[in-house]
């Protein structure tokens, strides 16, 4: 005859290493899953935002403007009658000067202007 092997009695579940390795995987599909989830959910949300009115506009380049490293846009404001934004620009020494844009007839911009700006009465 065969010799008996002793049997080893049965692991609970709760304690089964392959059991609590699955679920350490599980929460941890579940979790990258919720980051991706709200990752996209940010991205979304930061992409259907209008911009930003009163954001810091880059001045680029403006006729008369020979520095354009430090000028910094102060105010700008659009006329909805017009169609024409104005744009005043401290430039680097230190007098703020106003430029209009405007929508040109072949299309792009029509860009002028660069006198001192008024003080805005309020």
């Amino acid at each position: 005859g065969g010799a008996d092997v002793p049997s080893r009695p049965p692991v609970p579940l709760e304690q089964s290493r392959l059991l609590s390795g699955t679920k350490l995987r599980r929460s941890l599909v579940y979790l990258i899953a919720a980051a991706l989830v709200l990752l996209a959910g940010t991205m979304a949300v930061r992409m259907a935002l209008p911009p930003d009115p009163n954001a810091r506009v880059a001045v680029e380049t403006l006729p008369g403007l020979a520095n354009t490293a430090d000028a910094e846009t102060t105010a700008v404001k659009w006329d909805v009658e017009t169609g024409r934004t104005a744009i005043d620009v401290r430039e680097s020494d230190g007098a703020v000067r106003r430029y209009f844009l405007e929508p040109a007839d072949g299309g792009g911009l029509r860009i002028w202007g660069g006198d001192e700006a008024p003080a805005d009465r309020r």
